[in-house]
């Protein structure tokens, strides 16, 4: 089901029009009935009959009627959303005015490509009258999208032209490739909410992509509720599924009528981003002042209506030569920009919204000009505003692969997942050949598979290597940094997995050594070696100590080391394998454990338990060095301590 919006400016016949057409006084307001104008949209079915149609069969058109008054021209934006053929009423009485040229603006502004032009009230004007009208329309329409687009003389009150009109809006319908939406993600802006009685909350709106069916699973963005479909109606009709594009009613079950607001969007859960700025191409309006970053706008995304300012980036042209830096726009010009909104909205990647003045700017229309939404989880600036905008025209310009590379670098650390990168893109979704594309990118872990740029992947390296480094000129007499510190110094944002990858990486490449659950840079050398002098005299003499061996401190003193160096050596000849440290300054020769590990484990077999008595007679020695014995074994988990006793683990 297509659908049909109509514009122009007030007291023109919109709405005449419409009843013309349809049948149905789109008019329901009491207001709107006493004052004869269009205060709120108005909707109603259309039947038209395709010229080449064999059987006799009609479909339906969604008909929008918008309000033509200037105080009104919120409404007619949020009106004009989805749209997908415009009808320009003009009356032939009156010609081209204000809110007729305004209207256009906004149109070609939210990417409209078919308008069909109404010549209203023709009953009313002369052959000269109605010739004039015909040539300002087609003056203004030169100027437009629309160059040439068909004019149709009619009048509502006697019927004349309804018929040839009704057939060129079915010929424009059916022109039209609605396939592409209809495979995105359901998305449809609430433009009214309300609880009939007897039944819960029912939304409307223009389904503008996807599909919906009854029982689905929808979330209300930006606040993020979820809501189950109840039931689907279509002008008067009960469905069971409704597709893009069209006009439809949706029953909610699981929110109160509180929850839920005009210009909230009904989408499939986590399909559509919430920001609260996005980058954007600006085609101002041909008529005002220059303006810069000080003037306050209003910005019209789906039905919603949300204040904010735009920050220019520079001109979509890219500049030529050394050009003056430049900070306003001009009317006429196309820039980029960036949007900082009050608050969040739901936003993707390729709409269409319109920028109009927050406040009187003097020498600016209402409506400042149209934004063509780039990226909705934009960039730092950090790198000037000339080089971020070389990336937006990059990614404007790329296919589908490149500005997903754009996405994911800008990511940084944390990447993104499959669902995040599809939000950031025009097409809603990841396409296989994008997919393909970013394999090399590609992480698997825990957390599931996300996307790592280049960037990304060299900034985790960097951080990786100078944690060691750091280590390294803190701790120079040890042989490595804990695994666990180094994989755990990146920022907490930063993607499950990419640590560890990387240093596994730095490892094949031979930058990196691992010793067990220690990691250290190949270049770097303990400041104390295994073979040094006194290194080989420390395990020396624990050797011959055997089961009794002389404290560390007791031998550093024999030797007149420091304690911290005897420690460095220490750790060194332990880095061999030759010693162990066993509890404070005690530390054994690794031939004395292995001897008293074998003596214990057959104990223990044999007897099913020791007790520390017990334990000094099989060891031979006394409790000075048993008792830190036994509590090693327990911590290399040989043992396990059971009251007073000890058994063997895992017997």
């Amino acid at each position: 089901m297509a659908v049909l919006g109509t514009a122009g400016h007030v007291d023109h016949g919109k709405t005449t029009l419409v009843r013309a057409l349809t049948g149905v006084d789109t008019d329901r307001l009491p207001e709107e009935k006493k004052r004869g104008i269009t205060i709120e949209l108005g909707f109603a079915p259309l039947r038209v009959r395709d010229p080449d149609g064999r059987d006799g069969t009609e479909r339906v058109v969604a008909v929008v009627d918008v309000p033509g008054h200037e105080r009104f021209v919120g409404t007619m934006v949020g009106g004009a959303q989805g749209v997908d053929v415009a009808l320009l009423v003009v009356a032939a009485d009156a010609g081209v005015m204000p809110q007729t040229r305004e209207h256009l603006a906004i149109l070609a502004g939210l990417g409209v490509e078919r308008l069909v032009v109404a010549l209203t009230r023709c009953d009313a004007a002369d052959d000269e009258t109605r010739g004039l009208a015909r040539i300002d329309v087609e003056d203004v329409l030169s100027r437009t999208p629309w160059a040439g687009a068909p004019i149709f003389e009619v009048s509502g009150k006697t019927g004349l032209g309804i018929d040839a009109l009704r057939a060129a809006i079915a010929k424009e319908t059916r022109a039209l490739d609605l396939g592409p939406r209809q495979k995105r993600p359901a998305r449809l802006a609430i433009d009214r909410a309300f609880v009939p009685r007897g039944q819960g909350v029912v939304v409307t709106g223009t389904l503008v992509a996807g599909s919906v069916s009854t029982g689905d699973e929808l979330e209300l963005v930006p606040s993020g509720r979820r809501v189950r479909v109840r039931g689907l109606h279509q002008h008067g009709s009960a469905v069971t599924k409704a597709t893009a594009t069209g006009r439809v009613a949706i029953g909610l079950g699981g929110v109160e009528l509180a929850d839920v607001h005009r210009g909230e969007t009904l989408a499939q859960p986590g399909s559509i981003a919430v920001t609260r700025a996005f980058d954007a191409v600006l085609v101002r309006t041909g008529q005002g002042r220059p303006f810069g970053r000080r003037a306050r706008i209003t910005i019209h995304a789906g039905t919603d209506e949300v204040s904010g300012r735009l920050v220019p980036l520079g001109p979509l042209a890219e500049p030529e030569g050394e050009a003056p830096a430049k900070t306003t726009i001009g009317p006429g010009e196309t820039w980029l920009v960036r949007a900082v909104l009050s608050r969040p909205v739901a936003l993707a990647a390729g709409d269409r919204s319109v920028a109009r003045a927050d406040a009187p700017i003097a020498g600016i229309g209402t409506t400042v000009g149209s934004l063509e939404v780039l990226r909705v989880q934009p960039g730092k600036l950090a790198g000037g505003r000339a080089r971020y905008s070389s990336l937006l025209r990059a990614w404007r310009a790329g296919d589908a692969l490149a500005r997903a590379k754009i996405e994911i670098d800008g990511a940084g650390l944390a990447g993104l997942a499959a669902d995040e990168l599809a939000r950031r893109l025009p097409e809603r979704a990841v396409p296989k050949e994008v997919a393909r594309g970013l394999s090399g990118w590609e992480l698997k872990s825990g957390g599931g598979t996300r996307w790592i740029g280049d960037a990304g992947r060299a900034r985790v390296r960097q951080l990786l290597l100078a944690a060691l480094d750091r280590w390294h000129a803190e701790h120079p007499d040890d042989e490595g940094a804990p695994l666990a510190v180094i994989v755990g110094s990146v920022p907490p944002n930063t993607a499950p997995g990419l640590s560890e990858t990387t240093l596994e990486k730095a490892v094949s490449a031979g930058e990196v050594v691992r010793l067990g659950e220690k990691v250290r840079r190949a270049s770097f050398k303990p400041r104390a070696r295994a073979d040094d002098p006194h290194a080989l005299e420390i395990a020396r003499r624990l050797r011959e100590g055997g089961v009794a061996p002389p404290t560390l401190a007791e031998i550093a003193r024999d030797l007149g080391v420091d304690p911290a160096r005897a420690r460095a050596l220490a750790t060194s000849v332990a880095g061999t394998g030759r010693i162990v440290h066993v509890q404070g300054d005690l530390w054994f020769d690794r031939a004395a454990l292995d001897d008293v590990r074998a003596r214990l484990v057959t104990f223990l077999k044999d007897k099913g338990a020791i007790s520390t008595g017990e334990f000094k007679d099989l060891v031979g020695a006394s409790r000075k060095f048993v008792v830190p014995l036994a509590e090693w074994f327990d911590a290399q988990k040989v043992t396990l301590r059971v009251g007073d006793l000890r058994k063997l683990r895992g017997a």
